[in-house]
């Protein structure tokens, strides 16, 4: 490679980088999450989620970076109905990460704990139909029996 920048008519360019910005840590994910849910209620609910998102970010800098650095917990505090249950997720989720930055627990345990968590707050009950499904199954492999 130094032999090819020697060359004439050779321009050699180094690599230049942004410093990197602190990540947010888990406490102020919640805070976000809390500040944002809170203005998106003050729009009211005639207002699309969409029209929301761009209204907040449009007047908050630090919202429209929060959107952009974790779109998932964004859009989760954009929703009117569903807020709540995604704020106590999150507010369990970041209880584990503080954990793991205090060290009393590690990132392989946390993920499990992280996990289960997700599972349990995502999963939904069967419908009756599926309930219904799945006793029928029952009921033909005991008469099968």
């Amino acid at each position: 490679m130094q032999a090819l920048s020697q060359r004439e008519h050779t321009e050699v360019l180094e690599y230049a980088y942004d410093p990197q910005e602190k990540g947010a840590d888990a406490v102020m994910c919640v805070k976000m999450f809390e500040m944002i849910a809170e203005r998106r209620r003050e729009l009211g609910k005639d207002i699309s989620a969409s029209k929301a998102s761009a209204a907040l970010c449009e007047q908050d800098a630090n919202v429209r970076d929060f959107s952009k650095n974790f779109p998932c917990i964004f859009r989760n505090a954009l929703d009117l109905e569903g807020a709540p249950r995604h704020l106590a997720m999150l507010k369990q989720l970041a209880r584990i990460r503080q954990v793991v930055e205090d060290r009393e627990m590690s990132e392989a345990e946390a993920n499990v704990h992280a996990t289960r968590v997700i599972l349990e707050k995502t999963m939904r009950e069967p419908t009756v139909k599926e309930k219904e499904d799945m006793q029928n199954k029952k009921n033909q492999g005991n008469n099968a029996a």
